[in-house]
């Protein structure tokens, strides 16, 4: 895995769109890379049980979880 940080990309990126929002570590690992995966999905993850039962080959993945509001449902992978 190539050892870089948030702030170098942004450097060398300075129009790239980001996220505005602070991630929580939950599992063992601080740092991971790999092709990326969006998934979206409307009040129901079955479409993330798909993907994640397929060979991943390194992939990180991110869903979109569109509902009418947060209180609507939610999803857990």
């Amino acid at each position: 895995m190539s050892n870089f940080a948030t702030p170098d990309l942004s450097d060398a990126h300075p129009d790239a769109r980001h996220l505005e929002f602070q991630l929580r570590l939950f599992g063992q690992r601080e740092r991971f890379a790999g092709p990326v995966s969006t998934i979206a999905c409307h009040a129901d993850n079955s479409r993330v049980a798909e993907a994640v039962a397929e060979p991943g080959a390194g992939r990180v993945y991110s869903w979109m979880a569109a509902a009418i509001s947060a209180d609507h449902c939610s999803v857990i992978g």
